[in-house]
């Protein structure tokens, strides 16, 4: 992740996260009032599915799909 002042940090997206979703990051958000207490971030999750597969990938989704996942 990167803020908009370009600071940039890692950010857990927890299990199950779907398209769509929104974290709220406290204190990493701009700076606000007169004391420059940083507000919060929001961050919306965008997930994206390729279109295609590697052969080893394919084998993957499948182990998984055996799975139940």
């Amino acid at each position: 992740m990167e803020t908009l002042e370009g600071k940039k940090f890692a950010v857990k997206v927890a299990a199950g996260t779907t398209h769509d979703s929104q974290l709220r990051l406290k204190g990493f958000g701009l700076p606000v009032g007169p004391l420059g207490e940083r507000g919060d971030l929001y961050v919306k999750i965008g997930v994206s599915v390729p279109k295609e597969l590697t052969e080893e990938q394919g084998r993957v989704v499948e182990q998984l799909r055996a799975c139940g996942l």
